[in-house]
């Protein structure tokens, strides 16, 4: 349940890592182009990544006890905790060096 509770957090923290950088940068900041479609149209954006990954963790506490709930738990908190390394690389590069 805690590790849930991390994503759910991590992807909050993306969420604004990723507004953050389009504000400064715009468009060319977002490597994902369905993420260049959602940051211009911030709603939707909000809506997809509050929602979405919301519906996704609950189905993966629904499904904790099975074998590739698990697996799926650990490897997208994995993803994320690389993500937001990259994050926190980007954003003190960003404010030190331009």
């Amino acid at each position: 349940m805690t590790k849930l509770k991390v994503i759910y957090i991590f992807n909050l923290l993306d969420l604004l890592f990723t507004f953050l950088l389009f504000l400064k940068f715009g468009a060319s900041a977002e490597l994902n182009p369905i993420g260049v479609f959602l940051l211009e149209n911030p709603v939707i954006l909000f809506g997809y990544k509050i929602g979405i990954v919301g519906v996704c963790l609950i189905i993966l506490y629904r499904f904790r006890q099975t074998r590739i709930a698990k697996i799926a738990a650990w490897g997208v908190f994995g993803a994320y905790g690389v993500l937001m390394i990259w994050h926190l690389i980007n954003f003190v590069v960003i404010e030190i060096y331009i």
